[in-house]
Protein backbone atom coordinates (compact mmCIF):
# COMPACT_ATOMS: atom_id res chain seq x y z
CA UNK A 1 0.00 0.00 0.00
CA UNK A 2 0.93 3.63 -0.80
CA UNK A 3 -0.05 6.52 0.34
CA UNK A 4 -1.26 9.11 -1.92
CA UNK A 5 0.26 11.98 -0.40
CA UNK A 6 3.06 14.05 -1.18
CA UNK A 7 4.99 17.01 -0.95
CA UNK A 8 5.85 19.47 -4.16
CA UNK A 9 9.64 21.06 -4.26
CA UNK A 10 9.72 24.64 -6.77
CA UNK A 11 11.58 22.22 -8.58
CA UNK A 12 8.75 19.90 -9.24
CA UNK A 13 10.35 16.98 -7.26
CA UNK A 14 7.72 14.99 -5.30
CA UNK A 15 8.75 13.39 -2.15
CA UNK A 16 5.95 11.07 -0.22
CA UNK A 17 4.79 11.74 3.14
CA UNK A 18 2.64 8.50 4.40
CA UNK A 19 0.33 9.71 7.11
CA UNK A 20 -2.09 6.93 6.43
CA UNK A 21 -3.98 5.66 9.58
CA UNK A 22 -2.40 8.36 11.58
CA UNK A 23 -5.35 9.16 13.53
CA UNK A 24 -6.89 5.44 13.67
CA UNK A 25 -7.24 4.64 17.69
CA UNK A 26 -8.79 1.55 19.45
CA UNK A 27 -12.12 2.96 19.42
CA UNK A 28 -13.56 4.28 15.77
CA UNK A 29 -11.98 7.98 15.76
CA UNK A 30 -13.98 10.79 15.61
CA UNK A 31 -13.60 14.06 13.50
CA UNK A 32 -16.03 16.62 12.50
CA UNK A 33 -16.43 17.15 8.86
CA UNK A 34 -17.86 20.97 8.39
CA UNK A 35 -20.09 21.84 6.06
CA UNK A 36 -21.21 25.11 4.50
CA UNK A 37 -25.15 24.75 4.50
CA UNK A 38 -27.22 27.11 6.41
CA UNK A 39 -28.27 25.27 8.92
CA UNK A 40 -24.38 25.77 10.24
CA UNK A 41 -25.53 28.76 12.24
CA UNK A 42 -28.64 26.96 13.99
CA UNK A 43 -26.08 24.76 15.86
CA UNK A 44 -24.24 25.44 18.81
CA UNK A 45 -20.90 26.38 17.32
CA UNK A 46 -19.20 26.74 20.98
CA UNK A 47 -19.65 23.04 21.84
CA UNK A 48 -18.70 21.59 18.10
CA UNK A 49 -15.36 23.71 19.14
CA UNK A 50 -14.84 22.76 22.56
CA UNK A 51 -15.40 18.95 21.79
CA UNK A 52 -11.87 16.79 21.72
CA UNK A 53 -12.28 16.31 18.17
CA UNK A 54 -10.55 17.70 14.94
CA UNK A 55 -12.75 20.03 12.37
CA UNK A 56 -12.55 19.34 8.52
CA UNK A 57 -13.81 22.30 6.81
CA UNK A 58 -13.99 22.21 2.78
CA UNK A 59 -13.74 25.02 0.56
CA UNK A 60 -15.42 28.26 2.63
CA UNK A 61 -17.00 26.35 5.12
CA UNK A 62 -16.69 27.40 8.59
CA UNK A 63 -16.58 30.70 7.27
CA UNK A 64 -19.26 32.97 8.90
CA UNK A 65 -21.22 36.03 8.00
CA UNK A 66 -19.16 39.16 6.24
CA UNK A 67 -17.78 41.01 9.24
CA UNK A 68 -17.95 38.46 11.99
CA UNK A 69 -15.19 35.92 13.29
CA UNK A 70 -15.08 32.23 11.04
CA UNK A 71 -17.16 29.78 12.66
CA UNK A 72 -14.25 27.28 12.97
CA UNK A 73 -10.82 27.36 11.62
CA UNK A 74 -10.35 24.36 10.23
CA UNK A 75 -7.54 21.21 11.69
CA UNK A 76 -7.71 19.98 8.26
CA UNK A 77 -8.90 21.66 4.84
CA UNK A 78 -9.19 20.55 1.19
CA UNK A 79 -10.64 22.18 -1.92
CA UNK A 80 -12.07 21.48 -5.21
CA UNK A 81 -12.38 24.37 -7.05
CA UNK A 82 -9.62 27.32 -8.10
CA UNK A 83 -7.48 28.48 -5.74
CA UNK A 84 -8.33 32.17 -6.22
CA UNK A 85 -11.92 31.00 -4.59
CA UNK A 86 -10.69 30.52 -1.50
CA UNK A 87 -8.37 32.81 1.58
CA UNK A 88 -5.16 33.50 2.03
CA UNK A 89 -5.39 32.86 5.98
CA UNK A 90 -5.90 28.92 5.21
CA UNK A 91 -3.29 28.48 2.29
CA UNK A 92 -0.62 30.35 5.19
CA UNK A 93 -1.84 29.02 8.30
CA UNK A 94 0.61 26.35 9.46
CA UNK A 95 -1.54 25.16 11.46
CA UNK A 96 -3.87 24.19 9.35
CA UNK A 97 -3.08 20.73 7.50
CA UNK A 98 -4.22 21.43 3.76
CA UNK A 99 -4.75 18.65 1.04
CA UNK A 100 -5.08 19.88 -2.16
CA UNK A 101 -5.09 17.90 -5.85
CA UNK A 102 -1.62 18.46 -7.84
CA UNK A 103 -3.37 20.25 -10.50
CA UNK A 104 -3.24 22.79 -8.49
CA UNK A 105 -0.03 23.42 -6.99
CA UNK A 106 1.33 26.46 -9.14
CA UNK A 107 -1.72 28.29 -8.31
CA UNK A 108 -1.38 31.66 -7.04
CA UNK A 109 -2.16 32.15 -3.18
CA UNK A 110 -4.83 35.49 -2.95
CA UNK A 111 -3.33 38.78 -1.70
CA UNK A 112 0.18 37.03 -2.07
CA UNK A 113 3.07 36.40 -4.47
CA UNK A 114 3.66 32.72 -3.42
CA UNK A 115 2.37 29.72 -4.95
CA UNK A 116 0.11 26.49 -3.60
CA UNK A 117 3.33 24.32 -3.56
CA UNK A 118 5.03 27.08 -0.93
CA UNK A 119 2.03 26.52 1.39
CA UNK A 120 3.05 25.46 5.03
CA UNK A 121 1.32 22.39 6.11
CA UNK A 122 0.10 21.49 2.37
CA UNK A 123 -0.30 17.59 1.02
CA UNK A 124 -0.74 17.12 -2.62
CA UNK A 125 -2.65 14.32 -3.94
CA UNK A 126 -3.60 12.62 -7.55
CA UNK A 127 -7.50 12.33 -8.04
CA UNK A 128 -9.06 8.76 -10.11
CA UNK A 129 -12.90 7.91 -10.63
CA UNK A 130 -14.06 4.79 -8.66
CA UNK A 131 -16.84 2.32 -8.44
CA UNK A 132 -19.45 2.82 -5.53
CA UNK A 133 -17.90 -0.47 -4.09
CA UNK A 134 -14.50 1.13 -4.22
CA UNK A 135 -15.24 4.41 -3.04
CA UNK A 136 -13.29 3.80 -0.08
CA UNK A 137 -10.10 1.97 -1.53
CA UNK A 138 -6.97 1.94 1.32
CA UNK A 139 -4.79 0.66 -1.58
CA UNK A 140 -4.97 3.07 -3.70
CA UNK A 141 -2.37 5.88 -4.35
CA UNK A 142 -4.91 8.49 -5.11
CA UNK A 143 -8.18 10.45 -3.61
CA UNK A 144 -11.71 9.91 -5.24
CA UNK A 145 -12.58 12.16 -7.66
CA UNK A 146 -17.04 12.94 -7.84
CA UNK A 147 -15.85 16.58 -8.82
CA UNK A 148 -17.40 16.86 -5.55
CA UNK A 149 -14.99 18.28 -2.13
CA UNK A 150 -17.02 16.75 0.27
CA UNK A 151 -16.48 13.13 -0.95
CA UNK A 152 -13.03 13.98 -1.50
CA UNK A 153 -12.49 15.00 1.99
CA UNK A 154 -14.83 11.70 3.03
CA UNK A 155 -11.69 9.68 1.42
CA UNK A 156 -9.15 12.09 2.65
CA UNK A 157 -10.40 11.94 6.40
CA UNK A 158 -10.43 8.01 5.74
CA UNK A 159 -7.26 7.77 5.19
CA UNK A 160 -5.97 9.09 8.11
CA UNK A 161 -8.00 6.76 10.10
CA UNK A 162 -11.09 8.53 10.97
CA UNK A 163 -13.52 5.75 11.29
CA UNK A 164 -17.14 8.02 12.78
CA UNK A 165 -17.62 11.38 10.73
CA UNK A 166 -20.25 13.80 11.99
CA UNK A 167 -21.27 15.95 9.12
CA UNK A 168 -22.64 19.14 10.35
CA UNK A 169 -23.81 21.83 8.10
CA UNK A 170 -24.45 19.20 5.29
CA UNK A 171 -28.14 19.30 4.11
CA UNK A 172 -27.12 18.75 0.63
CA UNK A 173 -30.07 20.77 -0.50
CA UNK A 174 -31.41 24.23 -1.22
CA UNK A 175 -34.44 24.23 0.24
CA UNK A 176 -37.21 26.90 -0.90
CA UNK A 177 -37.52 29.45 1.69
CA UNK A 178 -40.43 30.01 3.91
CA UNK A 179 -41.44 33.29 1.99
CA UNK A 180 -41.49 31.03 -1.54
CA UNK A 181 -43.77 27.75 0.39
CA UNK A 182 -46.22 30.52 1.31
CA UNK A 183 -46.86 31.39 -1.81
CA UNK A 184 -46.19 28.43 -3.98
CA UNK A 185 -48.86 26.78 -1.42
CA UNK A 186 -51.31 29.37 -2.01
CA UNK A 187 -51.34 28.03 -5.91
CA UNK A 188 -51.76 24.49 -5.40
CA UNK A 189 -48.21 23.88 -5.17
CA UNK A 190 -47.62 20.51 -2.42
CA UNK A 191 -43.68 20.62 -1.15
CA UNK A 192 -43.27 18.23 1.38
CA UNK A 193 -40.11 19.51 3.63
CA UNK A 194 -39.56 16.27 5.21
CA UNK A 195 -38.45 14.38 2.05
CA UNK A 196 -37.47 17.84 0.33
CA UNK A 197 -39.67 16.74 -2.74
CA UNK A 198 -42.68 18.58 -4.28
CA UNK A 199 -45.80 16.64 -5.49
CA UNK A 200 -45.74 16.47 -9.55
CA UNK A 201 -48.01 14.81 -12.02
CA UNK A 202 -46.75 11.78 -11.84
CA UNK A 203 -44.29 11.27 -9.37
CA UNK A 204 -42.92 13.07 -6.45
CA UNK A 205 -39.68 15.31 -7.54
CA UNK A 206 -36.55 15.87 -5.49
CA UNK A 207 -35.17 18.23 -6.88
CA UNK A 208 -35.03 22.04 -6.77
CA UNK A 209 -35.76 22.15 -10.32
CA UNK A 210 -38.98 20.33 -9.99
CA UNK A 211 -40.00 22.65 -7.23
CA UNK A 212 -39.47 25.40 -9.99
CA UNK A 213 -41.27 23.96 -12.96
CA UNK A 214 -44.16 23.13 -10.59
CA UNK A 215 -44.88 26.66 -9.66
CA UNK A 216 -44.78 27.84 -13.20
CA UNK A 217 -47.14 25.37 -13.95
CA UNK A 218 -49.30 26.71 -11.57
CA UNK A 219 -49.34 30.03 -13.06
CA UNK A 220 -46.66 31.57 -10.74
CA UNK A 221 -45.03 34.14 -13.53
CA UNK A 222 -45.34 37.54 -14.47
CA UNK A 223 -44.69 39.77 -16.66
CA UNK A 224 -41.31 41.01 -16.78
CA UNK A 225 -40.34 44.46 -15.82
CA UNK A 226 -37.78 46.51 -17.90
CA UNK A 227 -34.34 45.89 -16.64
CA UNK A 228 -35.00 42.61 -15.04
CA UNK A 229 -33.81 38.96 -16.01
CA UNK A 230 -36.59 36.93 -17.94
CA UNK A 231 -37.08 34.09 -19.71
CA UNK A 232 -39.78 34.57 -22.58
CA UNK A 233 -40.52 37.56 -21.24
CA UNK A 234 -41.88 36.20 -18.24
CA UNK A 235 -40.55 36.78 -14.61
CA UNK A 236 -40.89 33.94 -11.62
CA UNK A 237 -43.13 35.13 -8.97
CA UNK A 238 -41.22 33.13 -6.48
CA UNK A 239 -38.46 35.37 -7.30
CA UNK A 240 -40.38 38.16 -5.98
CA UNK A 241 -40.29 37.03 -2.17
CA UNK A 242 -37.06 35.37 -0.01
CA UNK A 243 -35.07 33.49 -2.04
CA UNK A 244 -33.49 30.07 -0.63
CA UNK A 245 -30.36 30.42 1.97
CA UNK A 246 -28.06 28.81 0.46
CA UNK A 247 -24.79 29.46 2.80
CA UNK A 248 -23.55 30.02 6.32
CA UNK A 249 -21.59 32.24 5.12
CA UNK A 250 -22.36 35.74 2.76
CA UNK A 251 -22.75 33.94 -0.78
CA UNK A 252 -25.48 34.01 -3.56
CA UNK A 253 -25.79 32.88 -6.63
CA UNK A 254 -28.39 33.25 -9.79
CA UNK A 255 -31.45 31.03 -9.86
CA UNK A 256 -30.45 29.24 -12.25
CA UNK A 257 -27.06 28.33 -10.89
CA UNK A 258 -28.58 27.94 -7.43
CA UNK A 259 -30.73 24.87 -9.30
CA UNK A 260 -27.56 23.50 -11.02
CA UNK A 261 -26.03 23.42 -7.24
CA UNK A 262 -29.12 21.49 -6.10
CA UNK A 263 -28.52 18.63 -8.49
CA UNK A 264 -25.31 18.44 -7.71
CA UNK A 265 -26.11 18.20 -4.16
CA UNK A 266 -28.73 15.73 -4.67
CA UNK A 267 -26.09 13.37 -6.87
CA UNK A 268 -23.72 13.48 -4.49
CA UNK A 269 -26.38 11.95 -1.63
CA UNK A 270 -27.22 9.47 -3.91
CA UNK A 271 -23.42 8.54 -4.55
CA UNK A 272 -23.06 8.02 -0.50
CA UNK A 273 -26.26 6.01 -0.21
CA UNK A 274 -24.56 3.76 -2.99
CA UNK A 275 -21.06 3.19 -1.48
CA UNK A 276 -22.73 2.58 1.85
CA UNK A 277 -21.61 -1.43 1.52
CA UNK A 278 -17.95 0.03 1.40
CA UNK A 279 -18.27 2.52 4.25
CA UNK A 280 -19.30 -0.43 6.21
CA UNK A 281 -17.15 -2.98 4.90
CA UNK A 282 -14.05 -0.49 6.06
CA UNK A 283 -15.25 0.42 9.12
CA UNK A 284 -15.91 4.06 8.19
CA UNK A 285 -19.44 5.30 9.98
CA UNK A 286 -20.96 8.43 8.34
CA UNK A 287 -23.36 10.12 11.19
CA UNK A 288 -25.50 13.18 9.85
CA UNK A 289 -26.02 15.86 12.26
CA UNK A 290 -28.02 18.13 10.35
CA UNK A 291 -31.58 18.93 10.61
CA UNK A 292 -32.97 19.17 7.42
CA UNK A 293 -30.71 16.62 5.23
CA UNK A 294 -30.43 14.42 2.50
CA UNK A 295 -28.73 12.16 4.23
CA UNK A 296 -30.79 11.47 6.93
CA UNK A 297 -32.75 8.97 5.30
CA UNK A 298 -29.38 7.03 4.46
CA UNK A 299 -27.04 7.25 7.68
CA UNK A 300 -27.04 7.39 11.24
CA UNK A 301 -28.61 10.67 12.70
CA UNK A 302 -27.63 12.16 15.95
CA UNK A 303 -27.77 16.28 16.75
CA UNK A 304 -24.32 18.10 17.88
CA UNK A 305 -24.95 17.59 21.68
CA UNK A 306 -25.44 13.72 21.04
CA UNK A 307 -22.65 14.09 18.96
CA UNK A 308 -20.68 15.99 21.33
CA UNK A 309 -21.99 13.60 24.22
CA UNK A 310 -20.17 10.85 22.57
CA UNK A 311 -17.29 12.22 21.82
CA UNK A 312 -16.72 13.45 25.56
CA UNK A 313 -17.79 9.99 26.71
CA UNK A 314 -15.25 8.41 24.52
CA UNK A 315 -12.41 10.54 24.26
CA UNK A 316 -12.68 12.47 27.62
CA UNK A 317 -14.18 15.73 28.60
CA UNK A 318 -11.58 19.06 28.73
CA UNK A 319 -13.85 20.81 30.87
CA UNK A 320 -14.31 18.53 33.41
CA UNK A 321 -10.98 17.10 33.94
CA UNK A 322 -9.30 18.71 36.52
CA UNK A 323 -4.97 20.10 37.17
CA UNK A 324 -4.73 20.27 41.00
CA UNK A 325 -3.42 17.73 42.88
CA UNK A 326 -2.10 15.83 39.67
CA UNK A 327 1.83 16.02 40.20
CA UNK A 328 1.10 14.43 43.73
CA UNK A 329 -1.11 12.07 42.14
CA UNK A 330 -0.62 8.98 44.03
CA UNK A 331 -3.77 6.56 42.23
CA UNK A 332 -1.76 3.72 40.03
CA UNK A 333 -3.63 4.38 36.59
CA UNK A 334 -6.06 1.24 35.99
CA UNK A 335 -6.92 1.09 39.66
CA UNK A 336 -10.57 -0.48 40.52
CA UNK A 337 -10.49 -1.85 36.98
CA UNK A 338 -9.60 -5.13 35.47
CA UNK A 339 -6.23 -6.07 35.66
CA UNK A 340 -4.58 -5.95 31.78
CA UNK A 341 -1.65 -7.71 30.74
CA UNK A 342 0.53 -7.33 27.48
CA UNK A 343 0.88 -10.69 25.41
CA UNK A 344 3.20 -11.48 22.17
CA UNK A 345 0.93 -12.49 19.47
CA UNK A 346 0.36 -16.11 19.41
CA UNK A 347 3.63 -17.90 17.80
CA UNK A 348 5.65 -14.93 18.76
CA UNK A 349 6.05 -16.47 22.03
CA UNK A 350 7.32 -19.59 21.19
CA UNK A 351 11.14 -20.74 20.05
CA UNK A 352 12.23 -21.47 16.76
CA UNK A 353 8.58 -21.33 15.75
CA UNK A 354 8.30 -25.16 17.19
CA UNK A 355 4.73 -25.52 16.99
CA UNK A 356 4.99 -24.80 13.76
CA UNK A 357 6.85 -27.89 12.75
CA UNK A 358 5.83 -31.29 11.90
CA UNK A 359 6.20 -34.55 13.98
CA UNK A 360 9.44 -35.62 12.63
CA UNK A 361 10.89 -31.70 12.70
CA UNK A 362 9.92 -31.83 16.39
CA UNK A 363 11.36 -35.10 17.00
CA UNK A 364 14.87 -33.86 14.93
CA UNK A 365 14.90 -31.04 16.92
CA UNK A 366 14.14 -32.89 20.33
CA UNK A 367 17.16 -35.42 19.55
CA UNK A 368 19.49 -32.38 18.27
CA UNK A 369 18.86 -31.07 22.26
CA UNK A 370 19.45 -34.18 23.68
CA UNK A 371 22.36 -35.32 21.78
CA UNK A 372 23.61 -31.60 22.76
CA UNK A 373 23.41 -32.90 26.59
CA UNK A 374 26.80 -33.45 28.28
CA UNK A 375 27.49 -37.37 29.12
CA UNK A 376 28.43 -35.98 32.80
CA UNK A 377 27.38 -33.22 34.91
CA UNK A 378 29.12 -32.03 37.61
CA UNK A 379 26.65 -31.38 40.84
CA UNK A 380 28.33 -28.24 41.67
CA UNK A 381 27.18 -26.93 38.16
CA UNK A 382 23.75 -27.02 38.73
CA UNK A 383 24.37 -25.46 42.45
Amino acid sequence: MSSPFFRISPSGVETAVNIDDQFVAPFPSPLWLIGAGPSLQREDIDLIRSSPAPKFCVNLSGCNKDGRPPLFRPDFWTGYDSTRRFHKSIYLDPGIMKFVCKSRKADIIPETMYRVYEAPNTLFFDREYRKFEEFTNPNSDRIIDCQDTFVQAIDIAYRLGFRKIFMVGVELAVIPSDEQLELAAQHGVEYDPRTMSTKMEKVDGALLRDFDVRCREKGLVRDCNPGEECEDGKKRMILDVGRPEHYSMSETRKWQTTIRADEHYYRTSQYLRMARGNFSKNGLELVCCTSPSRLSNYFTNKTVEEACEWIKETVGDPASETCLGKYEEITKPGSGLMPMRDYKPHGDDRVNDFHKKTDNERIEMLTKKVADIPEEIELDSLL
